[in-house]
Order: structure tokens, then C-alpha cells, then sequence
């Protein structure tokens, strides 16, 4: 059940994949849940709040799931802006370099969708959690990293 939720501040996709290992590698994080947006095509509608989602769609984001000390529940902090995406190079390295860093130091505590979600970051920060926490999923491993990756291009 998602009772407390907040949207991080993220200025840049440097900044974005650092936050995201930033939450899985933190002690009081018990999940992080990556989630790969569907694909936009030029002819759909594209969706409300969404900026250039037809070059880069699709995106990843996250929800990390915190467990503070003497707070009762979880709090949610959602990550879905700027995102990421691998249609370009400097972009994949940052895919890349981000998941290397979370199967090393955040090993059983990420998960991924293993179904498209909707771009969220037009929803409320409760909305997009429940969202990306609705879809299918299975754990990030070494082992199926290559599917999270096929997913993203």
C-alpha cells in the first residue's frame, strides 16, 4: 500500500542515474523498481506533460521504496524525470555504467517491469508509484540484465 510519496528533483540524466544507484545502494532502501515506458510512435498521442517521448521513448524510470526509521510505512520516492534511454550513445554509456553499478552493489534489492508502463512523470508522484508498482516484474541480476537492456532500445 503506497502512504507516503514524493517525486525527486533531477536536473539532468548524469544526475538521474546516480540518484537511482544512489537509492539501491542505501541502507534503509528495501526496493528499487526500475520501469521501462512503452514505446511512442510518431501518430500516437503523445502523452500529457511528455517532452520529445517519439526520439526517446522508450525511458527508464524508478520508484525507490524507503523504510524510515520510527515512520509508520514506506515512503516512495519516484523517479521519473529526467529519465533515461538508450537511443544514443551518450545515454547507453549512462544505462550502461548504471546497471554495472547496481548488479555490484545493490545485489536483491532491484527489480524491473517486465511490462511497459506509461510515461508517468505527468502523474502525481502516488499515481506514477502505484503504476510502476502494478506492473509484472521480475529481480535485476546479472543474468537479466540483457533482457532489461533489450527492452530499453
Amino acid at each position: 500500500m503506497i502512504q507516503t510519496c514524493i517525486r525527486a528533483t533531477i536536473s539532468n540524466t548524469t544526475a538521474f542515474a546516480h540518484a537511482i544507484i544512489e537509492y539501491a545502494t542505501l541502507d534503509l532502501t528495501a526496493e528499487v523498481r526500475l520501469a521501462v515506458t512503452k514505446r511512442y510512435v510518431e501518430g500516437e498521442p503523445e502523452p500529457v506533460g511528455a517532452a520529445n517521448v517519439y526520439q526517446n521513448s522508450p525511458m527508464l524510470y524508478a520508484v525507490a521504496k524507503v523504510r524510515l526509521p520510527s515512520v509508520p510505512g514506506d515512503l516512495f520516492v519516484v523517479l521519473d524525470y529526467p529519465g533515461l534511454n538508450m537511443q544514443r550513445q551518450p545515454r547507453e554509456s549512462e544505462v550502461r555504467f548504471m546497471l554495472e553499478s547496481l548488479n555490484k552493489n545493490a545485489i536483491g534489492k532491484v527489480t524491473y517491469t517486465t511490462q511497459p508502463v506509461e510515461a508517468t512523470n505527468a502523474m502525481t508522484p502516488e499515481q506514477a508509484a502505484r503504476a510502476i508498482f502494478a506492473a509484472d516484474y521480475t529481480d535485476l541480476d546479472v543474468s537479466s540484465e540483457a533482457d532489461l537492456v533489450a527492452r530499453l532500445k
